[in-house]
């Protein structure tokens, strides 16, 4: 059974990380958390965010990170 991951009633932040084979998002300075691993078959280059009915969202930044391992 695929567990969710129960929210706070109002979000103040929210940051998303994304690599080559996880997602990890952090509410509200990391107090709720969650990971995921998956394992793309074909690299990937779009990324979509979808609010729910009566969601506002007063601020998006998305910045880049360079790569740690040397071949990338």
């Amino acid at each position: 059974k695929m567990q969710q991951l129960q929210l706070p009633n109002k979000i103040n932040n929210m940051n998303l990380i994304i690599d080559a084979s996880s997602v990890e998002i952090l509410i509200n300075d990391g107090m709720y958390s969650m990971t995921n691993l998956f394992f793309p078959t074909e690299e990937y280059s779009n990324f979509n965010i979808t609010k729910l009915k009566n969601t506002k969202i007063t601020n998006l930044q998305i910045n880049t990170l360079e790569s740690v391992w040397n071949n990338k």
